[in-house]
């Protein structure tokens, strides 16, 4: 029982025998496990620093969280260890907040909770009775500030260690830029990038609270916008995907896309990226440069059941979670 077998001893054979040197991710829809327990469409994913555990949110309005185990074949089925049970409707966002060590999720409302006892630790509520949360993302440094974006154009910056009031309002755009869709927050925590149904985007320095600068980056709504060290990505439903710069908000690279929507993004070491379709396919894009590599892969029908609806990279073991819209989430390399 404590030796590896099938699908597990393949990828560590590979892992064990790659150069050091090959820091690129190496993907061969070899299937290690599947995560069942959602009803319906898994709209969020994030996996704690030590890739041994990982969240996820769905349309069921429920968090689950799972432990990740090198046991198996690669096709056994695992059930999550715990589930937090707080929200009244469709779970968007989930992450972990590593300053208290706790986590967070948004579903209009935000709560925090204790992702070890679940129990609820805060909650947060637009002002006003016709506004909700429309997307968030935490800032890592220094490790319990969320940004959440409302339904009426603002972006609310919260202090999870305050268990009472709105937070610090941002001021987004001059103009009507539409909704908001997506948040981006880079590296050091000092910026955000904004994503528009309008297709614009709007860059802002929160240590100012001022609008750095605004454009035209697409013909649809946005869809994503993901940090990549130096750079930030941002896909449409104009089926385009175009990287830039954090420094000036310039174009830097129009990358590869598909004849479909790229609705997930994830980034890998210091510049690879790694998007997904709506047609269950993958492009892993070796850096934010127009002519840089990339390889395509079409996920086959073994190894994922329904429609790819998040993706999120373990980097330490060069894996991915993928989740379907049908629930399951399946962890493969």
């Amino acid at each position: 029982r404590r030796h590896l077998r099938g699908n597990w001893l393949a990828y560590w054979e590979h892992e064990l025998g790659k150069d050091d040197r090959d820091n690129s991710f190496n993907f061969k829809q070899i299937k290690l496990q599947s995560f069942t327990g959602h009803v319906g469409g898994v709209k969020s994913l994030h996996v704690l620093d030590n890739e041994n555990s990982f969240l996820s949110g769905g349309r069921d309005k429920v968090v689950r969280l799972w432990s990740v185990r090198n046991s198996g074949e690669g096709e056994s089925q695992v059930s999550s260890q715990s589930l937090f049970s707080g929200h009244k409707r469709s779970v968007f966002y989930v992450s972990f907040l590593s300053g208290p060590g706790h986590a967070v999720s948004c579903d209009g409302g935000l709560a925090v909770w204790d992702p070890w006892v679940m129990t609820t630790v805060a909650e947060y509520e637009c002002p006003g009775t016709k506004t909700s949360f429309c997307a968030a993302r935490t800032i890592s440094d220094p490790g319990h500030m969320v940004l959440a974006a409302t339904t009426d154009g603002t972006v609310r910056m919260l202090d999870t260690r305050v268990k009472q009031g709105a937070g610090c309002e941002l001021r987004i755009s001059q103009g009507a830029a539409g909704l908001i869709r997506s948040l981006a927050v880079n590296r050091d925590g000092h910026q955000i990038a904004v994503g528009h149904s309008s297709g614009y985007i709007s860059m802002l320095d929160i240590r100012t609270g001022r609008l750095k600068t605004g454009f035209k980056a697409h013909d649809g709504e946005v869809l994503t916008l993901t940090d990549v060290n130096k750079h930030f990505v941002s896909t449409s439903l104009d089926q385009l995907a175009s990287g830039w710069r954090w420094e000036d908000g310039r174009q830097a690279a129009s990358l590869r896309a598909f004849p479909e929507p790229l609705h997930c993004v994830a980034s890998y070491e210091e510049s690879e990226v790694i998007m997904g379709s709506t047609a269950n396919r993958l492009i892993f894009q070796q850096s934010v440069e127009t002519d840089s590599p990339s390889t395509v892969h079409k996920l086959k029908g073994d190894l994922i059941k329904g429609n790819l609806s998040q993706m999120c990279v373990l980097p330490l073991n060069r894996q991915l979670l993928l989740a379907s819209d049908a629930g399951t989430i399946y962890l493969v390399c």
